[in-house]
C-alpha cells in the first residue's frame, strides 16, 4: 500500500515540478519572442525588466513538488527494502 502511495506522490511531485518549470520558462520565451519580432529595438521591454521575479515564481511553485517527489521516492525505496528483507527471512 505504501508503494502505491509513494508512486502517486512521485507522479504528483513530477507534475508540479513540470508546471513550475513551465511557469519559470514562459517569461523567457516571451522575451525571445519580443526580441525576434523587434530585433533592432534597443529599449528594454517590460518582460525583460521583471524577468527574474517572474522566473522565481516558477521556482517557488516547483520546490514543493520536489519535496513531494523525494518523499514518494523514499516511500517506494522503503517498501522495496521491506519486501527484500521479508523475502530473505523466508
Amino acid at each position: 500500500m505504501r508503494s502505491v502511495i509513494g508512486v502517486s506522490l512521485i507522479l504528483v511531485g513530477g507534475a508540479v515540478i513540470l508546471a513550475g518549470i513551465g511557469v519559470a520558462l514562459w517569461p523567457l520565451i516571451e522575451v525571445y519572442q519580443q526580441n525576434l519580432s523587434n530585433a533592432m529595438g534597443d529599449s528594454a521591454t517590460v518582460a525583460e525588466t521583471n524577468l527574474q521575479s517572474k522566473m522565481l515564481r516558477g521556482v517557488y511553485i516547483a520546490v514543493p513538488g520536489a519535496v513531494v517527489l523525494v518523499v514518494g521516492k523514499m516511500m517506494v525505496k522503503a517498501a522495496i527494502i521491506r519486501k527484500l528483507r521479508e523475502s530473505a527471512q523466508r
